[in-house]
This record gives C-alpha cells, structure tokens and sequence, in this order.
C-alpha cells in the first residue's frame, strides 16, 4: 500500500498557483537547507526581449530572508507583524564599464521620477530594480494585487531598460541620458 505525501501550501505556492493560472511563466523554488537556497522564493518571467535575454522577477517573503538570515547567524528571530512581499528583478544588462559614481547618479536620477519601487545598482549584480508590497499577513497576500504589481515592475523595467543599456554600452554620456530622460 503506497502513501500519498500531502503537499503544504505556502502563500508563495497559492500565488504561483493563481499566476499559472492568469498564464504568467513561474518557477517555485522550496526552502532547503542548502545555504544558497535557504528560504522559498518564486521566480516570474516578465518578458522575453528580442534578443533572447529574458526579464524575470524573483518574489520571496522578507521574513522568510530574515529568518533564513537569522538561522545562519545562529540568532533568535522575532516575526514581523505583518507581511512583507519584495519583487526584485535583475536587469539583463552589464555595467562593468561604468565608474560606481555613474551608477549612483542615474539611479538617484531614475527613483525620482518612479511612482512605486527603485532602481540600484551593485558591482556584484548591476543594475536591479525593487519593490515591496505589504498585507497585514501573508494569507491575505492576494495575487491578483500581485500580478498587478508584476504589470508595474515590468513596465518600468523596459521603460528604463533602453537607457541603462545605452549607457552601459557607452552610446551615450550619463549627461545626455540625463537630457534625455527629462526631456
């Protein structure tokens, strides 16, 4: 006699669950004790560009990240009261050819023109863009708010994807990009 294993549904599955379902691409990827995976997370694609690259967002739970932090610094961790939902997308551009200080000023330049969200920017990652939506707990997280918010961090990601990549690949100064963006 063979046994069925009951699946345990996270928020994260339920809003993977209703994205397949509204035909969004998804990945779920389940906490393991690995330390490179060390809380659940989920991955959307956004968009496939024209040239192959693709635009994804990663969600994961912000108490999920601190406890999983917290886990590894052998630290006692104290849950949020409320939940909180990062949306973050590493854009498919490569930066290493820009100084730190060019970075730092588009994306100071970008986040004041953004209604939701910012931009930024690491010599680790390039340049990635973040938003964090909150509920009051994460069963209340609905997906439909979710896939909304997926609708926003896409749009702005293209929206500003051309001009960092021409930046990146030296087509314009940082000057003109600027002139650009505010004309």
């Amino acid at each position: 006699m063979s046994t069925v294993t009951e699946f345990e549904y996270t928020p994260l599955t339920r809003i993977e669950m209703a994205l397949y379902g509204m035909d969004y691409p998804t990945d779920y990827v389940a906490e393991t004790d690995n330390p490179d995976v060390p809380y659940e997370h989920l991955y959307v694609n956004l968009e496939s560009l024209a040239d192959g690259r693709l635009l994804v967002a990663r969600l994961a739970l912000l108490e999920d990240i601190a406890r999983a932090g917290s886990r590894a610094a052998n630290v006692d961790f104290t849950p949020p009261r409320s939940t909180q939902l990062q949306f973050s997308v590493v854009l498919p551009v490569k930066s290493k050819h820009l100084t730190g200080r060019d970075r730092a000023i588009l994306v100071g330049y970008l986040n004041r023109l953004l209604h939701m969200g910012c931009f930024g920017a690491s010599a680790a990652e390039g340049f990635y863009f973040r938003y964090t939506l909150a509920a009051e707990d994460a069963d209340t997280l609905n997906a439909y708010l979710v896939a909304e918010a997926l609708e926003n961090v896409r749009a702005l990601c293209l929206k500003y994807l051309p001009v960092i990549e021409d930046l990146c690949a030296g087509k314009h100064t940082l000057h003109e990009i600027i002139m650009q963006i505010g004309s």
